[in-house]
């Protein structure tokens, strides 16, 4: 009989990295991770970090202003995501703790990423084609019922949790919610026709075991490595203790769902754009038409 393939991938320590391997906390995952142009945080190329080119814009963003008597004191007690959520958007779909199933399209040797938290959009938000072309881009599971092209992605960590997991598990989030934004705004675009803008239109936070509440941007740039047709860069914008006292938390709470909306806007717009160019293509099915998973 003929041998199976071997599923292993030899690296340059020698070592070997398996489909089961991809935990984390394992270094070859990052090193993984940059062999598909996807850069940890605070990456610098020739001694330059790339910023998003909106990223003064979404600093703003998040400071416009805020509703302080949104929170008391005895309700942050015990549950500090819980506040950080809030009531969800009518607009938004959220899912936890639940896992993509699409690595596969960065990398067969890279687990399925699994955030915490996760908003997207209802599949009747996008046309129909839309979904059926981009298939896995925007789509992170199987399932009809979860949310599509999420850019929205929250990761927590108890006091036991290391900073560089959590880290690397910002960067695979942002990086497939990157990847989700650029497949809608390029949409019917192929070639010399991509949109390279280096906006930011995915949003991730990371919530340590020490109460510190970081928001990152994720952006695509057209890429240097040879096979490679984009690059993906994660940037902190700002990071907040959200438990030294009253008013630092407001300032988190705040920066957190001023995110959340910013992508959520993102979102919509690239949305509208693809099912603009759907509509335009004169297909049969219109937006809205009921999804149903086959």
């Amino acid at each position: 009989m003929p041998r199976s393939p071997d599923p292993r991938r030899l690296l340059p320590d020698g070592s070997y990295v398996t489909p089961s391997t991809g935990a984390y906390d394992d270094a070859h995952f990052e090193v993984t991770l940059r062999d598909v142009a996807v850069h940890p945080i605070g990456y610098r190329r020739d001694d330059t970090q790339p910023l998003p080119s909106n990223f003064n814009e979404i600093k703003a963003f998040l400071g416009g202003r805020r509703d302080d008597s949104a929170t008391s004191e005895s309700d942050v007690v015990g549950r500090p995501l819980h506040l950080l959520l809030g009531t969800e958007s009518l607009n938004q779909k959220s899912k936890k703790n639940h896992a993509f199933n699409s690595a596969a399209l960065f990398d067969p040797f890279l687990i399925d990423p699994k955030p915490d938290v996760y908003y997207g959009s209802n599949a009747s938000d996008i046309h129909s084609q839309v979904r059926a072309d981009l298939g896995d881009l925007i789509r992170p599971s199987k399932k009809a019922t979860n949310s599509w092209a999420p850019n929205f992605f929250i990761e927590a960590k108890g006091p036991d949790g290391t900073l560089k997991v959590l880290d690397r598990q910002i960067m695979y989030d942002g990086a497939f919610g990157a990847r989700a934004m650029f497949a809608l705004q390029n949409y019917c675009r192929t070639g010399e026709d991509l949109i390279f803008d280096r906006k930011a239109y995915t949003m991730s936070v990371s919530i340590n075991g020490a109460g510190d509440v970081a928001i990152f941007a994720t952006h695509v740039e057209p890429s240097f490595i040879p096979g490679q047709k984009e690059e993906y860069f994660t940037t902190k914008v700002k990071t907040y203790d959200a438990t030294s006292d009253m008013e630092d938390f407001k300032k988190a709470l705040h920066a957190f769902r001023r995110a959340r909306k910013f992508a959520a806007e993102q979102r919509e717009i690239l949305i509208a754009h693809a099912n603009a160019m759907a509509n335009a293509l004169n297909t049969p099915t219109r937006a809205g038409a009921q999804y149903v998973d086959n």
